[in-house]
């Protein structure tokens, strides 16, 4: 697998504008995916200037995230997004029920952005939304010293109305306990089998909450060998005969996407390639006067703050605001006391080329890039500029060099040159000191606007010392649940005795729809009913189709799906497209418009054929699935979504719950019509299944066998209405008894013509409920909409 393109462009690189320098800011580009860190005034210009920008798009930027508040980093959000989207910008192509950007930074940032606008009168064409990350109160700070944590100044915040522009769906981001940072708040994605890249931030020092930015690269696997292609092709007939699958070499994504082995018909088994390219890390610093956020020692050897998450950095962007210069360089001729220099610039929350040096040494970083300069020290000119960086003491800047300097006098141009030379000589210097590794080198870098840096992938044999480097830290978010410590079920459970019975079966749809971690999501394959995709929990969709490990149009879903994101978010540059694609459309193809049907070929998506009328295309569908199980030949099945199907025609809705019969373990097989052509497709003999869920149309149901269950609802995502349906009209109904709802049925038969409980209420915010029921029954609770959660 070829590793994804990654850079880093510098648009300003100052504490104060010159004549050579911008206020803060820089893009971090994955492929086509484009991510801002900060937006000091003016940055709008340097994205369009010739010698800056160069060639950047506004619109491939959907993310910016800000390290602080003050106003050197964040005066130019306001006019960016008037860029973007304003009366003179053009509006998003994409869709435009998603926000066209998304903004993460520290708390004040919705008021601030909110308070400008609406006092500017500014409107937006498109839809903005902010992220916020929560600071811990007084009494959640850990013990020990002083660090980062506590620089809050006090203000005034304004508290006002959401913007026009601004979509309500913003999430306030709470520290992880056990790291006191945000690990892995934010992933991006260059294609469905490239490797992702996750984002997590935290706390370090300055005179404000400031925040410091990782971004972590998973490994990646080698190309596949050729003789993997050929062993499907030459099983492609017993494929189709025996497990039905038509196009043998589809398979080659069970093994790069969702990573499972494929046992072929003739008794070869395929197993995925080897993780063996390790990720690549880039940290990004805010201003600082501290990157251990002034944690102790033994802190941070936990795992508190920013150095567990910065380990091995290939790349650490430092802040170096002022620097002791040497006298030959010093316009009065006087040497600057490094003393000095160093308490002036701690008092103001900075930091000289020392600090950057022992930093990166604390975090075994490769290379290291300065930036925001005071604007004493602005760039030279172009044709002195100097990207190769500084890492051995031979450099000609040391010694002969050097002394050559000295003994001269030195033109304005030349002395600019030297002095950024030596903010990386005097970091280097520091890195080699606290170091301490002999011939290991650290590249060092003085950036300028303009400053474009490609971070180079690292080679496979890397892989083995990568491990050990992420052992000098612990890593806390990586051991245990994170869904589970954050919505506190496992508490609620204990409260009500013992967690789960042998005798009972636990329900959890939460971490379907919570945003958490990749890592703590089950294995699942979504299939897209063709009903509208609501714009009110188009959020929801979106979480459980980007996340995925299998996606699959019905039919005409693929209609729906186009219509809601607009064909430009499936416009692939570098592998990689704003939605991800489907991996099928399955069905008789009598709804799919011929536009989308070609679109999609196109873009290479499977297109299955199944004229048979003895099965619905969303049986259809599921049978893809059980090939693809089948195929897989490790035993494994995948938790399945389906998505639509519980509003529209009343035909729909119901075939929907006839399916979850069809799938439920422990419900009986019951006689169907079958298909005298025996092409049915296997529509009345669908495997049971452990775990299917419906969603969507502001529901969550499933079926509950006959037995006893433990019900867990995430009062982050669904409200409190909820309800039992029996199956059967004027029956004796089902017998149901239930713990955890506002009314609890005792005992009660429930049939439809008789007593139903619906429109029942959770009984507190756990959201946990215990059901017994001795014939199959309904479970349904209602899914907020994306406005109405609580992230």
């Amino acid at each position: 697998m070829v590793a994804p393109r990654m850079s880093i462009k510098f648009l300003g690189t100052s504490s104060m504008p010159n004549s050579t320098r911008n206020y803060s800011s820089l893009l971090f580009k994955l492929d086509s995916h484009t991510v801002m860190v900060d937006c000091g005034e003016g940055t709008q210009r340097q994205l369009r200037s010739r010698y800056v920008g160069v060639d950047e798009r506004l619109a491939n930027l959907r993310t910016i995230l800000v390290t602080h508040l003050h106003a050197d980093h964040v005066l130019g959000l306001v006019p960016l997004l008037m860029s973007m989207m304003g009366p003179s910008g053009a509006s998003p192509a994409a869709e435009p029920a998603l926000p066209r950007v998304e903004i993460y930074g520290p708390p004040g940032l919705r008021a601030l952005i909110r308070t400008t606008l609406s006092l500017c009168y500014s409107q937006l064409s498109g839809k903005y939304v902010v992220h916020e990350f929560v600071w811990p109160t007084h009494d959640q700070l850990p013990d020990g010293s002083p660090h980062a944590l506590t620089d809050q100044p006090e203000r005034i915040v304004p508290n006002l109305p959401l913007h026009q522009g601004e979509s309500s769906a913003g999430r306030n981001l709470e520290m992880d306990p056990r790291s006191f940072s945000w690990p892995n708040f934010l992933s991006l994605k260059t294609s469905s089998q490239g490797p992702s890249v996750r984002i997590s931030a935290a706390p370090i020092s300055h005179r404000c909450p400031t925040l410091a930015y990782v971004f972590e690269e998973q490994a990646r696997a080698p190309p596949l060998d050729p003789s993997v292609a050929e062993a499907l092709k030459r099983n492609g007939p017993a494929l189709l005969e025996q497990r039905g699958i038509r196009h043998p070499l589809s398979l080659l994504s069970t093994l790069t996407a969702q990573r499972r082995s494929v046992q072929l018909p003739d008794g070869t088994v395929l197993d995925p390639p080897p993780l063996s390219l390790p990720g690549r890390k880039v940290t990004i610093m805010g201003d600082t006067s501290d990157g251990t956020g002034g944690f102790s020692e033994m802190q941070l050897r936990a795992g508190y703050g920013l150095p567990a998450l910065a380990y091995g950095t290939d790349v650490l962007v430092h802040e170096s605001t002022n620097i002791a210069l040497p006298s030959h360089l010093n316009k009065n001729g006087k040497a600057d006391s490094l003393q000095d220099v160093t308490v002036k610039a701690k008092s103001r929350g900075h930091s000289v080329p020392q600090v950057a040096g022992h930093f990166a040494a604390l975090v075994n970083a490769k290379r290291l890039i300065l930036n925001h300069f005071s604007t004493k020290y602005p760039s030279p000119p172009h044709y002195l500029l100097d990207s190769t960086g500084t890492n051995v003491d031979s450099h000609p800047l040391h010694g002969e060099g050097q002394q050559a300097a000295q003994d001269r006098q030195l033109g304005d141009p030349e002395r600019k040159a030297l002095i950024m030379k030596e903010f990386e000589v005097q970091a280097y210097h520091a890195w080699k000191q606290a170091a301490n590794k002999g011939d290991t080198q650290l590249e060092t870098y003085s950036a300028f606007d303009g400053f474009h840096f490609e971070v180079p992938a690292r080679p496979e044999q890397d892989a083995s010392a990568s491990k050990t480097e992420v052992d000098v830290f612990s890593r806390p978010w990586e051991q245990g649940s994170a869904v589970e410590s954050s919505n506190g079920l496992k508490r609620k459970l204990d409260e009500q005795g013992p967690q789960a019975k042998d005798n009972e079966k636990v329900w959890d749809p939460s971490p379907l729809l919570v945003p958490s971690s990749p890592n703590y999501l089950p294995r699942y394959a979504i299939v897209l009913l063709n009903s509208p995709i609501e714009e009110r929990q188009i959020g929801h969709f979106r979480r459980l189709w980007d996340s995925a490990s299998l996606r699959l149009c019905a039919d005409g879903a693929a209609n729906r799906l186009l219509d809601s994101f607009g064909a430009a978010a499936f416009e692939a540059q570098d592998g990689q497209s704003a939605v991800p694609l489907p991996n099928a459309i399955v069905g008789d193809l009598d709804s799919i418009r011929p536009d989308t049907q070609r679109l999609f070929e196109s873009k290479g998506v499977a297109v299955h054929v199944c004229p048979s009328q003895y099965a619905t295309d969303l049986q259809k569908t599921i049978q893809e699935i059980e090939d693809q199980e089948a195929a897989s030949g490790d035993g494994e099945e995948y938790t399945l979504v389906i998505y639509g199907g519980l509003a529209g025609r009343l035909d729909q809705s119901v075939h929907t719950l006839h399916v979850l019969w069809q799938l439920a373990p422990g419900t009986p097989e019951l006689s169907s019509v079958m298909d005298p052509e025996g092409t049915n497709q296997r529509g009345n003999r669908l495997k049971k299944r452990q775990c299917t869920f419906a969603i969507g149309d502001g529901s969550v149901a499933w079926l509950l066998p006959q037995g006893k269950h433990v019900l867990h609802m995430s009062r982050q995502v669904m409200g409190k209405t909820c309800g039992i349906l029996p199956l059967g009209v004027g029956n004796s109904g089902a017998k149901v008894s239930t713990k955890g709802l506002e009314w609890n049925l005792e005992g009660d038969s429930t049939t439809l013509g008789g007593f139903l409980s619906t429109s029942n209420h959770l009984y507190d915010d756990e959201g946990v409920v215990r059901v017994e029921n001795d014939e199959p029954v309904y479970w349904t609770v209602e899914l907020r909409p994306d406005d109405d959660c609580t992230f």
